[in-house]
């Protein structure tokens, strides 16, 4: 996905907030800047941006309830861990938890890892990414869940950097993701020397 300028920005946001289309969206964007080229980016790349800031607006109380929830976790679970990402306005844009026996089967069988944020099925339908792996039985194993309100590259990264954080920076050989651009941007600036595969 490229990015989309802040003078862009302003006037999809607007769109979004009065309901207009996407296509609608676009064919406005074009009319005002002239072309494609011009622009910088396609009706796909609108369509990803219009997606993640629909999915970053947060019902009342969801922030103050998740952090309870996770802090009464790592009081209760010894070896709990969780981090926050914030963006603008400190609204969250993504969340990370783990725990001491997600962290020890990494230590043991994190080699291979598959990440994956195609589930949506929580009721504001937002990315649940799990880092998943094998154990000696070949059963599965989660070393990680992050709960993201927004896919871009910087979030991806952020979460990549918080994962090696809590994982005491054991860098993985294998990593299988599904094909978004932006995790693969990620991959390459946290993981350099990782062995990248896509899911199919």
């Amino acid at each position: 996905m490229r990015e989309i300028k802040l003078e862009h920005k302003a006037m999809i946001d607007v769109h979004v907030k009065n309901e207009i289309s996407i296509r609608s969206t676009y064919d406005s964007l074009l009319h005002t800047y002239g072309t494609v080229e011009d622009m910088g980016f396609t009706r796909t790349d609108l369509w990803y941006y219009v997606s993640s800031v629909k999915r970053m607006g947060m019902f009342p109380g969801d922030v103050v309830v998740m952090h309870k929830w996770l802090r009464d976790q790592s009081i209760s679970k010894p070896g709990f861990f969780f981090d926050i990402e914030l963006g603008d306005e400190r609204r969250i844009q993504s969340v990370f938890w783990a725990d001491v026996v997600m962290i020890s089967n990494y230590a043991k069988f994190g080699d291979f890892i598959s990440f994956d944020t195609t589930h949506m099925t929580n009721y504001t339908a937002r990315p649940l990414g799990i880092f998943v792996g094998f154990n000696h039985h070949k059963c599965t194993t989660i070393f990680g869940v992050a709960l993201m309100y927004d896919e871009t590259g910087k979030s991806f990264k952020w979460l990549f950097e918080i994962f090696l954080k809590w994982m005491n920076h054991r860098f993985l050989k294998t990593l299988m993701t599904d094909q978004a651009p932006a995790i693969a941007l990620a991959i390459r600036d946290v993981f350099p020397s990782v062995f990248y595969a896509l899911c199919s």
